[in-house]
C-alpha cells in the first residue's frame, strides 16, 4: 500500500492522470504476482513439447521427467533424483556418463517392463533389440 501510496504522489506531482496512475499500480501488482509465484512451493509439472518430457518438480527442483522420445519405443521416467538432487538412474543409453557400463540399453530409469501382458511384450524398451517380438507400445495421447 505505501508503494502505491507513493505511485499517486509521484502521479500528481508529475501531472499524469489518475487512471494512469491506477493502470500502472495494476500492472505492478500483476508482475509482482507473476515473479512470486516463480517460487512455487510442493509439486509442479512443466511440460517441454520440443524435448518431449514433461518434468516433474518439487519445490523447483527437478524429481524425474516424463519422457516419450521417439529414439527409445516407450515412456519412461528419467532422471530419477531424491530431494537432496542424488540422481538414482545411471545415463547410459539417455545421457551415457564417463566410466559407466554401456550394457542393457534398454534399462532407460523408470519403465513399464512386463513381459507377457497378453501376448503383448512390454519389457523391450530400445531399438537396439529387433522387433521379431509381437511389442507393446504405450503412447502419451495429452497432457492437461
Amino acid at each position: 500500500m505505501r508503494v502505491a501510496n507513493k505511485l499517486w504522489r509521484v502521479g500528481k506531482y508529475l501531472n499524469i492522470d489518475h487512471m494512469k496512475v491506477i493502470i500502472l499500480i495494476f500492472w505492478l501488482a500483476v508482475l509482482s504476482n507473476i515473479c512470486l509465484a516463480q517460487n512455487i512451493n510442493g509439486f509442479s509439472l512443466v511440460e517441454k513439447k520440443e524435448a518431449k518430457q514433461i518434468d516433474v518438480l518439487y519445490n523447483g527442483k527437478l524429481l524425474t521427467a516424463y519422457c516419450y522420445y521417439n529414439s527409445i519405443k516407450k515412456p519412461f521416467l528419467f532422471p530419477v533424483n531424491t530431494l537432496d538432487g542424488i540422481t538414482v538412474t545411471r545415463g547410459y543409453p539417455v545421457t551415457p556418463r564417463a566410466g559407466e557400463r554401456t550394457d542393457h540399453p534398454h534399462h532407460t530409469g523408470l519403465w513399464l517392463n512386463y513381459e507377457s501382458v497378453n501376448g503383448l511384450d512390454f519389457w523391450n524398451n530400445s531399438t537396439a533389440i529387433p522387433d521379431d517380438k509381437n511389442c507393446g507400445i504405450v503412447k502419451i495421447l495429452f497432457f492437461r
